[in-house]
């Protein structure tokens, strides 16, 4: 005979984190097997979509446009917006479907652009696909590698600079090569300067003159890095306080001149120009591996 100890944990684990535009009481997260689900500035959450939850994120201009990925390939509803601020869904897939619908992660990066551009959306499967129309129609950008079947890990983007860390056709779990376009997904170029031997690039950031990313798979200290716009090599911004350990996600607060990173244990902040200066971030956050972090700097 068992007894139930498990009395109030909560064991959600949640893959994607996004912030509405305007309200900091509201946001928005997608979980394992457990549907994607609104907080609004209360301890219950509120499910909106059910099966498994993937990345999820709000519009950056309009607070009532929501996006959200599943990971379920069988079906097309990988894709999902709302347009009343996650109180109803519909499947935006039409043009990824017929193509990129089983060459993707489990779960799929996407990202929303800068507000300045609008509503752009680009998700990643074994190419960039564009929507500025909150996925009614979908672009998809040149492919990677001369058109093989390399499945993107990660997207960074502003403007028209567009970071992708891909891995190689037939290895959904290996190294990643890091494609840069500086011309809006037109044509591209890997630059893996100075990245060590069998990276994964988990998470990538851009600003104006800058790119970074990070590292999931290496339990060392050079797991943080940067490369300037235009440069073909990555500098370790990592180091001090910062553990050995895998990192897997980031945020920047360029006017503060602060980074924030997602580790294994927790949240940690250093400076854009990197050294020794990182240290963990707040108190009272669990030990916990954060897989995706989301800024609001106001």
């Amino acid at each position: 005979t068992w007894t139930d100890l498990n009395g109030n944990l909560n064991t959600i684990q949640f893959q994607g984190i996004g912030l509405h535009p305007t309200d900091p009481n509201i946001a928005i997260g997608g979980s394992q097997d457990n549907g994607t689900s609104v907080f609004n500035n209360s301890l219950i959450w509120s499910q909106t979509d059910g099966g498994d939850g993937g990345f999820a994120k709000f519009s950056q201009t309009n607070g009532s446009i929501a996006y959200h990925q599943i990971p379920v390939l069988s079906s097309p509803n990988f894709f999902r917006v709302s347009l009343d601020g996650g109180s109803s869904w519909d499947t935006r897939t039409a043009g990824i479907l017929d193509n990129d619908q089983f060459s993707q992660q489990f779960y799929a990066p996407f990202v929303v652009d800068h507000p300045s551009n609008v509503d752009r959306v680009l998700f990643g499967g074994k190419r960039i696909w564009e929507t500025t129309d909150q996925g009614v129609t979908w672009t998809a950008k040149q492919s990677f590698f001369n058109g093989s079947s390399g499945l993107i890990n990660a997207i960074g983007v502003l403007s028209a600079k567009i970071y992708a860390a891909v891995h190689p056709a037939g290895n959904a779990q290996g190294p990643t090569d890091v494609n840069r376009s500086t011309d809006n997904g037109n044509t591209w170029t890997i630059v893996n300067g100075n990245l060590p031997s069998g990276a994964i690039v988990q998470d990538i950031q851009v600003t104006p003159t800058a790119a970074y990313a990070v590292l999931s798979n290496s339990f060392n200290t050079g797991n943080v890095y940067s490369i300037a716009t235009g440069g073909n090599n990555w500098t370790k911004i990592s180091g001090g306080a910062l553990p050995q350990e895998p990192v897997w996600s980031l945020q920047i607060d360029q006017a503060a001149g602060k980074l924030y990173v997602g580790a294994e244990d927790g949240v940690y902040v250093g400076n854009l120009a990197g050294g020794t200066s990182w240290a963990p971030f707040g108190t009272g956050l669990p030990n916990a591996q954060v897989l995706q972090i989301a800024l609001n700097s106001n």
